[in-house]
């Protein structure tokens, strides 16, 4: 049996794609209303329409019955095996008016969608609706990813850092790139002494978010307690140049400079730190200052 493949394309007011506008013109929106009918019944459509309904905060807005608006703008293509979804879909209830924004890609089983975003008339701000999916199998995903993640912040909190390890760990082998779980598994492990295996996964977490600064923190000192003075003094200049006002890292690279037997950096990123209220700062530099200049 050949493959089912369909493709429409369709405009509002002097149309978003003229060729459909002209045809629409020409055939008195006839072909315009028999494409509408088929792309509103598609599941991409009507799943979207069903989860605006089942919105507390959209119903409460809009009223029941919600309904799709006339004009729906947007492309679909569709096959057997995938397709995709880029619409712009009208709704309306008793009470007010929306616009449902849709994005989204087919593969054999399901939809899934991107982005599906409730707009209301008037300003009246926004609802994102993809987390009201439960039957997306992207949604379930990212819903395990983070209730593992939870628990394994409990377990770390508790001091069962293997326990936590092996959650991060579960977590990451659903979402291979989520920063969370890599920053959770690196604290853990720095936490366990597993050093080496922290720089790794503070690092990857530093990649994924670069303005992330706990993860930086924590990866300086995990370069410290490994003796990679160079490294934990790069570390530390990093969160400094996101955050100034840092005294951990200020105390944290003055720390590295006294490792290296660099005492006039160490002394000054120590008055740093003390200067930003940190009495450990304050007592280094004390410490420091008679020796600064042997």
């Amino acid at each position: 049996m050949a493959e089912r493949s369909s493709t429409f394309y369709l405009g509002v007011g002097c149309g978003l794609f003229t060729g459909f506008t002209l045809l629409c013109l020409g055939c008195g929106g006839g072909v315009y209303a028999g494409v509408r009918t088929y792309i509103v019944s598609q599941p991409v459509v009507v799943d979207a329409v069903e989860a605006v309904s089942a919105n507390e905060d959209a119903v409460a807005r809009l009223g029941t019955p919600v309904e799709v608006g006339w004009w729906v703008q947007g492309t679909v293509n569709t096959s057997n095996d995938g397709g995709t979804a880029d619409l712009i879909v009208p709704v309306e209830g008793p009470q007010g008016e929306a616009i449902l924004s849709i994005v989204a890609e087919k593969d054999a089983e399901a939809w899934h969608y991107q982005t599906l975003n409730l707009v209301f008339a008037n300003g009246g701000g926004a609802i994102d609706l993809v987390g009201s999916l439960v039957d997306n199998p992207d949604v379930q995903r990212t819903t395990k990813v983070t209730r593992l993640l939870d628990e394994a912040e409990a377990k770390a909190g508790e001091g069962n850092f293997a326990a936590a390890i092996a959650l991060c760990t579960e977590a990451l082998a659903e979402e291979p790139e989520d920063f969370r779980g890599y920053a959770l598994r690196g604290r853990a492990k720095a936490d366990a002494e597993d050093f080496a295996g922290a720089k790794v996964d503070l690092r990857k977490a530093a990649e994924l978010d670069p303005s992330d600064i706990p993860s930086r923190l924590r990866l300086g000192a995990v370069e410290t307690a490994l003796g990679d003075h160079d490294a934990c003094i790069a570390a530390f200049t990093e969160v400094l140049r996101l955050d100034s006002r840092s005294g951990e890292a200020w105390l944290g690279r003055a720390v590295c400079y006294e490792g290296k037997g660099e005492l006039r950096q160490a002394v000054a990123g120590a008055r740093e730190a003390c200067d930003q209220g940190l009495a450990a700062g304050c007592e280094m530099a004390a410490r420091l200052e008679p020796s600064r200049g042997r």
